[in-house]
């Protein structure tokens, strides 16, 4: 009992709730053995096994080193960890696989400026995975959501190892709203570790907001599978049930064949001064709707004619003497 009332104290420092420190013990004790790989991370699963707290989302995960430092068990910093990630993704979690010719368009896409406002997606909790490769690099999950830390808004990014092993920053959103993406390096990032490289955290960014904005954008290539639900949404019957029910969606991404790459081919063809009139490829890229903040139309690639330059480009250099 001691032992418990320790425990209830230490957390107590990090919900400053005791209604919710009860209940993180109480589901710690009812779920963490149920619980097979979290040794080597095993995300989706995790986050499946775990009930939704919704008084959780209140909580920032920086406090919760105060746990660690005051010597609370590590299973339970673990199960606390992990129950205020899912509270961020929502009482019906969804997870999204991305099949490989969706990650390789999103790598692709250009956008030349940030959206005004944060895409709905970010802010509701995204959780998205590539099971069989990578996002990025060695990335193969980022979990992005929205939350007030210190009376800012700002977006909290976790990025996922293919070890299994992650790393999670902060950053505000004046940061990058309404920017340029070139001014994608200058972010201020918060509660990262010294050895973690800003590049992985800038480059999950992107990647997010561009997979955001494309499975709602106009014109979409993109087409949306519900491949797995959790027995609780089966069973579903009322609008009331809807309201009440806890669970998992897991959906399969992929690109509808018609938008699959072709080969792109370049020809050159007449001559105008030192200029050859090419056939080129323009790549997909996104155009904002006029008067939008948030919405952009989806521009396929197409082909199209451009006046170049051939092969190498004469250079003349004049030196002027100084007298």
């Amino acid at each position: 009992m001691k032992n418990n009332e320790f425990e209830i104290e230490l957390l107590n420092r990090y919900t400053s709730d005791e209604k919710v420190s009860k209940e993180i013990l109480e589901k710690h004790n009812l779920y963490f053995s149920k619980i097979k790989k979290y040794k080597d991370f095993d995300l989706e699963n995790i986050l499946i096994e775990l009930p939704y707290i919704d008084e959780l989302k209140k909580c920032h995960l920086e406090k919760i080193e105060i746990l660690d430092k005051n010597g609370l068990n590590p299973d339970l910093i673990f199960m606390t960890t992990y129950l205020t990630l899912r509270s961020f993704l929502g009482k019906i979690m969804i997870l999204n696989n991305l099949t490989q010719p969706v990650i390789d368009k999103i790598n692709t896409l250009f956008i030349d400026i940030f959206p005004s406002k944060i895409p709905d997606m970010l802010k509701n909790g995204l959780l998205i995975q590539s099971k069989k490769s990578v996002l990025f690099d060695n990335v193969n999950k980022i979990l992005i959501y929205d939350e007030n830390y210190n009376e800012k808004e700002t977006l909290r990014i976790f990025i996922f190892y293919k070890d299994g092993m992650f790393s999670n920053a902060s950053l505000s959103y004046s940061s990058i709203l309404g920017k340029g993406i070139d001014e994608i390096d200058n972010m201020e990032l918060t509660g990262k570790y010294k050895n973690v490289n800003a590049v992985l955290f800038r480059k999950a960014l992107l990647f997010s907001i561009i997979f955001s904005l494309l499975i709602k954008t106009e014109k979409t290539p993109i087409s949306v599978k519900d491949t797995n639900k959790s027995e609780s949404i089966k069973k579903l019957q009322t609008v009331t049930e809807r309201k009440k029910v806890e669970g998992w969606i897991e959906k399969t991404i992929y690109i509808n064949k018609k938008y699959l790459s072709k080969s792109k081919s370049i020809i050159g063809t007449l001559y105008k001064d030192d200029k050859v009139l090419k056939k080129v490829t323009v790549s997909d890229h996104f155009r904002r709707k006029q008067n939008s903040d948030d919405e952009y139309i989806f521009i396929s690639s197409f082909p199209s004619t451009r006046w170049v330059i051939d092969g190498n480009k004469k250079i003349t250099y004049y030196f002027k003497e100084d007298n």
